[in-house]
C-alpha cells in the first residue's frame, strides 16, 4: 500500500497526451500566428449574428458575448438586457433548447442545446444567413 504522498496522479480528459490533436493544436496556433486577419473575421461574424438574431426574435431574445462567441437568451418581457447570472436564470432555457433541436433538425446546424454559440476561421457569412434565417423561421412558428 502507498502512502498519499507517494501515490501518482494521473489527469485526463478528452484529448489529453493524444499526439494527433497535440499536432492539430499547434497547428492552430501557428495559423492565427500567422494569420491575424482571423480575428476580425471571427469577431465580425458574431458580431453580425447576434445582431441579427436579436432582429429576428423581435426583442425576445437577448444575445450575450463576446466577440465571436455568443448566447442566446429568450427573455421574459420585464428583463431588457442581462449582466449576471441572476438575470440570465430568469430565462426561458426549455424555449432555448427547442430552437437548438429545431435548427439542427429543420435547418442541419448544430448547437450543443443550451449551450453558446462560436465561429470559427471555417465559416463565413453564408453560416450567418442561416442561423439568422433560422432564428427567423423559429421565431415566426413559435
Amino acid at each position: 500500500k502507498y502512502s498519499r504522498k507517494d501515490r501518482a496522479y494521473i489527469g485526463g480528459g478528452t484529448f489529453s497526451a493524444n499526439p494527433m490533436t497535440m499536432m492539430a493544436g499547434a497547428a492552430t496556433l501557428d495559423t492565427l500566428k500567422n494569420t491575424p486577419s482571423v480575428y476580425s473575421k471571427i469577431k465580425n461574424l458574431g458580431e453580425n449574428a447576434s445582431k441579427n438574431i436579436v432582429k429576428a426574435f423581435d426583442g425576445k431574445v437577448i444575445c450575450t458575448g463576446k466577440d465571436s462567441l455568443f448566447m442566446m437568451h429568450f427573455v421574459p418581457s420585464d428583463i431588457t438586457h442581462i449582466t449576471n447570472a441572476q438575470e440570465a436564470s430568469k430565462c426561458n432555457t426549455k424555449l432555448l433548447h427547442k430552437f437548438h433541436f429545431e435548427m439542427i433538425t429543420k435547418d442541419g446546424i448544430f448547437f450543443l442545446p443550451g449551450k453558446l454559440g462560436a465561429f470559427s476561421n471555417a465559416h463565413s457569412k453564408s453560416d450567418v444567413n442561416a442561423i439568422v434565417s433560422a432564428a427567423q423561421r423559429f421565431s415566426e412558428s413559435n
